[in-house]
């Protein structure tokens, strides 16, 4: 099941709702280490987390996007091995979400 075009008809026929649900991460001090993938078949997280670099910025706040275009859902940091589920799709696949894994992993490293 893959609920990403459910979740961008809400974006788009539901402005006002989505506007209102918006957790205002530009008040937040801390420095902050997003991960996405481009291929995330369960909601549009490199959108999302698109959005919150640009309202983040827009306020001076550091933040910091680590993403891949052909990784899904699942983020594998190293040493990781998650199955896949069998109810959900994910999108992407197994090497395009180590690979991002190990990206985050540097990006995590670095920022702490």
């Amino acid at each position: 099941v893959s609920y990403r075009g459910l979740f961008e008809h809400c974006l788009k026929t539901s402005r006002q709702e989505a506007a209102a649900a918006t957790i205002p991460v530009e008040t937040a001090s801390a420095e902050i280490l997003l991960v996405a993938g481009g291929d995330d078949a369960l909601w549009p997280s490199l959108w999302f987390a698109t959005e919150i670099v640009r309202r983040r910025s827009e306020a001076g706040k550091i933040t910091h996007l680590v993403s891949s275009p052909d990784a899904g859902h699942r983020i594998l940091l190293p040493g990781e091995n998650t199955p896949r589920s069998t109810l959900h799709a994910h999108g992407g696949n197994d090497e395009a979400e180590s690979r991002l894994g190990r990206m985050a992993w540097e990006g995590i490293r670095e920022l702490l």
